[in-house]
């Protein structure tokens, strides 16, 4: 007996799936944006976007607004002194600025900025749904975008409130596209043979076009796309199945894309981000298009002929690889984008890491070996034929984007949604084959139990961003705004904003006009300088081996040599900005950049007893203490002639090292904390106050209390000659404050006499104004051998910047 209609019945599930569905994004949006919002938007605060790429792309997206809807295609805030392409500008900015220019404008970019990854996010879980419909019930579908919510893996960090960044829209487009044309494969299947021509599917391939303009990597996408269908017109003829759906789908998908992106790239030039790269896209989408109707036309003729399967599948494989090796040998830019694209990243960076079951099993929990579970399942429904050939392409999309991320390192944040799709495969199997009604209910059970488990017992942290990822992930602390507030609104103001667009050079070389100067500071915080100090950089968003060096040199000459190597005419560097991190947690990743092993930076002062034992005190060594960084951050630059301090934050930090016993040996880091409160603030004066102190771990010890972020000017310098009565060491010093409340301090700059007595050095500070907020507090005191007293000398401001010789009288 039927209690309820059977459109009622169906009514009721529809109302089921949409409350499933909504309690799914709800809880996508909380995982995304509770953990991070007393961060990212404090009450009364400014906004505080995550990670150091986030304020690159605030930056284009500020450049799109201001120049609404144009995109900045020439980057002069960043490469200084000759500019770079803005390759990874695209869609993603524009809509940032036209969300915000709906909003209230500029003033509401930054939180627009904040609030886009979430909303990509749960736009991703949607499309997830949606991709997994095409293949599985409506419960199922719904149950792959529960567990893309609950075991995330990377994709979470990417979709965090304020974790802004094109990755997120990577996510968004990879998964709309394979969802797309997973329903055009169904649609195709389901229409009567015949030939392999129709019209472009228009709508299905937009996603897929939408990605050359969304993301600088849409190449590698749109390989792993048309190898996927290769691979599922494989599995159709191996199987015996006619593959003509398949091909018309392609045929259909190349054609659409095609039409995409050579309108838009004709309607709009400045939208294409990569010239060089346009041609092998458009000839992908091309060849795509004309290889099925090829192989279309090829396999009903050797269907008809009755040619071994066996060999149809050789010839399809052969006409495959035919287009992708025509298009290498065609395209040398897209050689050098599949090198770069391809190769294992950078172990410096946190995120390019082994890919290892391990790692998978940790990000993914349970959803991990059901996805295995998952695609066996599949290929033994397609190989059985009891599901069709286009059932496989979640499985070969996704074997791809697995094989992409253990090749490269990366990209795993993309890997979760077809995690979660196969596992969802392995449990709908699952529940078919228990058979009946409380079998099925008994397993279910069973099954959301397994995948629910681990949340219960770590309480629910699984699907959350940890609070210590999103401190971490927050560049722009108080010392970081103190400090870029300074440059922006106590320097002069560059001749070429940063937010400027010119046409890009010929040569790809930007002449700056005069008055336009760089800054150099650490590439991992060089975008926010760009963004909050709006001042062009030398390096950002990336590790660069020349950077490196120049924090690392052993001596001033050889950094300033390092500075600006390809400035011409007016342009220089007149800004050098260090922070507490970049001399200590990150000192290490820097060196493996510039080249140096960890071992270069190995010392040790002695053994000192920490509790009943002798611990040994390893250092950093003499190469540290020599580092550019360290003197700067350290010792305020004492003794260099050509760099003064003109700013420090207000925002203090403890530098220390921390040792722990790892084996039979000792591990020793080098480490900054910012003082933020009495605890802080009492925990570094009793490490200052007894030299070592034991921890939970280890043991800490050679502190320093310093400012977390310092400016520093390169100037000529003024220059004081003179000749001495005798041999000896010719010492110039000047007491200075800096700060409010001011913090005193004193820089030394010394020399040797020659053989005639003769000497000369280099000032870098003024005597009669301040420099930024740093004061004189009287004129240089020069001591000469042979002089009764020390000289007192004068020092203007012109002279510093003239690199004027001030001649003293001889003793």
């Amino acid at each position: 007996m039927r209690f309820v209609s059977a459109p009622a019945s169906a009514r009721l599930g529809r109302v089921a799936l949409v409350a499933a569905l909504v309690l799914v994004c709800g809880l996508a949006w909380v995982a995304r944006v509770e953990p991070a919002r007393d961060w990212v938007l404090p009450p009364g605060g400014e906004v505080e976007l995550l990670g150091p790429d986030a304020w690159f792309h605030l930056r284009h997206a500020r450049s799109a607004l201001e120049h609404h809807p144009r995109l900045q295609r020439f980057d002069v805030g960043a490469g200084y002194p000759t500019g770079e392409p803005a390759w990874h500008a695209g869609l993603l900015h524009v809509g940032m600025a036209t969300v915000a220019k709906a909003l209230g404008g500029a003033r509401t970019l930054e939180r627009v900025a904040a609030w886009t990854p979430p909303v990509l996010g749960v736009l991703s879980v949607l499309a997830l749904f949606g991709f997994a419909r095409a293949s599985m019930p409506a419960a199922g579908a719904a149950w792959a975008a529960a567990l893309y919510v609950l075991h995330p893996g990377r994709a979470l960090d990417r979709t965090t409130l304020g974790a802004t960044d094109h990755h997120a829209a990577e996510i968004l487009l990879l998964v709309g596209s394979a969802a797309a044309v997973h329903h055009l494969l169904v649609r195709e299947s389901a229409r009567p043979g015949g030939r392999p021509y129709a019209a472009p599917a228009m709508v299905a391939s937009l996603p897929l076009a939408a990605f050359a303009f969304t993301w600088l990597g849409a190449p590698l996408h749109f390989g792993l796309v048309g190898v996927a269908i290769a691979a599922v017109w494989i599995v159709a003829v191996a199987v015996g199945e006619d593959a003509t759906p398949t091909a018309r789908a392609g045929m259909r998908l190349g054609a659409g894309a095609l039409l995409w992106i050579a309108g838009t790239a004709a309607l709009v030039p400045s939208s294409v981000m990569r010239p060089d790269l346009l041609p092998a896209l458009l000839g992908g989408c091309a060849a795509l298009s004309a290889g099925c109707v090829l192989g279309g036309v090829l396999e009903r003729a050797q269907a008809a002929r009755g040619l071994r399967r066996g060999m149809r599948v050789a010839l399809l494989v052969g006409l495959a690889t035919a287009p992708v090796l025509l298009a290498f040998a065609a395209s040398p830019a897209l050689r050098v984008f599949a090198a770069e694209a391809l190769r294992p990243k950078a172990a410096q960076v946190e995120e390019h890491r082994a890919l290892v079951f391990a790692e998978l099993l940790h990000t993914h929990g349970a959803a991990a070996p059901l996805a295995l579970v998952g695609a066996i399942a599949v290929a033994v429904a397609v190989l059985r034929r009891r599901a069709p050939a286009h059932h496989s392409w979640p499985v070969v999309l996704g074997l791809g984007v697995l094989a992409l991320v253990w090749r490269t390192h990366d990209y795993e944040y993309v890997l979760a949604p077809f995690v979660a799709l196969l596992a969802a495969q392995a449990c709908v199997a699952f529940v078919r084959a228990a058979g009946n009604v409380r079998g099925r209910a008994m397993g279910i059970v069973a099954l959301v139990g397994l995948l629910l488990a681990p949340h219960v017992l770590f309480e629910l942290r699984r699907p959350w961003v940890p609070s210590e990822h999103i401190a971490a992930a927050r560049v722009a602390d108080p010392g970081w705004r103190q400090a870029t507030a300074f440059l922006r609104e106590h320097t002069p103001k560059p001749s070429l904003p940063v937010h400027a667009q010119p046409e890009r050079p010929p040569s790809g070389d930007l002449a700056y006009p005069a008055g336009t100067w760089g800054v150099m500071a650490a590439w991992d915080r060089a975008s926010l300088v760009a963004a909050l100090g709006e001042r062009p950089v030398v390096v950002a968003g990336r590790p660069d081996t020349r950077a490196a060096a120049f924090l690392l040199a052993g001596d001033e000459g050889g950094a300033l040599g390092l500075l600006c190597p390809d400035c011409r005419g007016p342009e220089h560097v007149r800004y050098v900005v260090v922070s507490a991190t970049t001399a200590a947690d990150h000192f290490l990743a820097h060196a493996s950049v510039a080249g140096l092993a960890p071992e270069t930076f190995r010392g040790s002062a002695g053994t000192v007893q920490v509790g009943a034992h002798p611990r040994p005190l390893v250092t950093y060594g003499p190469r540290y203490e020599a580092a550019l960084v360290t003197r700067l951050m350290l010792h305020d630059g004492d003794g260099f002639e050509q760099m003064r301090l003109v700013f420090e934050s207000r925002q203090q930090s403890g530098i220390y090292q921390h040792a722990r016993q790892v084996g039979d040996g000792v591990r020793a880091r080098r480490h900054a904390r910012r003082l933020d409160d009495a605890e802080d603030e009492a925990a570094l004066a009793r490490l200052l106050r007894s030299g070592v102190v034991a921890t939970p771990d280890g043991w800490a010890y050679d502190a320093h209390r310093v400012a977390s972020v310092k400016v520093f000017e390169v100037v000529p310098g003024a220059r004081i000659t003179g000749k001495a009565a005798a041999a000896g060491r010719v010492v110039a010093s000047l007491a200075l404050e800096t700060g409010d409340p001011g913090r005193r301090f004193v820089h030394r700059v010394q020399t040797r006499t020659d053989a005639e007595g003769g000497f000369g050095l280099r000032v870098p500070y003024q005597t009669e104004t301040p420099m930024g907020e740093t004061r004189p507090l009287g004129p240089w005191q020069v001591r000469v051998p042979g002089a009764a007293a020390d000289l007192a000398v004068p020092v203007t401001a012109e002279q510093v910047r003239s690199g004027s010789s001030i001649r003293l009288p001889v003793p």
